[in-house]
């Protein structure tokens, strides 16, 4: 039963089923919440999990598919950046129409540069 002091709620013009995302992760991580490094096995599966939920689910997919294969790839696990294929992170970078500026996926910070967007990637994936 609704208060008679408060309006009746009329929801917004709404076409099929609304999701709404959970938001970014922090930068950096709050609670100690890392990826984890092991020599084998997939620890990252919850870790993973949490990542991209704010975007659209077919994009968050993708996105965590190529990430549970850079955390589980050697030079991750070797904490060894030095080593990773030129170019590994730039997947999880989105360049912002319009405005102009780079995006990181994880956490939805705004960057001038690329590689600015890159660096705080890598403070998101400890590497």
């Amino acid at each position: 039963m609704s208060n008679p002091v408060d309006p009746p709620f009329e929801p917004q013009h709404v076409v099929g089923i609304v999701r709404v995302p959970a938001p970014p992760l922090q930068s950096p991580p709050l609670q100690g919440f890392w990826p984890l490094r092991t020599a084998t096995g997939h620890p990252n599966r919850p870790f993973v999990s949490e990542c991209f939920q704010h975007l659209f689910n077919e994009e968050a997919q993708r996105l965590r598919t190529i990430l549970s294969g850079v955390l589980d790839s050697q030079w991750w696990r070797d904490n060894s950046f030095a080593d990773a294929p030129a170019a590994v992170l730039d997947v999880f970078v989105h360049r912002l129409t319009g405005r102009g500026g780079y995006t990181c996926q994880f956490c939805s910070g705004i960057h001038a540069t690329p590689r600015a967007a890159v660096d705080c990637i890598r403070g998101h994936i400890n590497v």
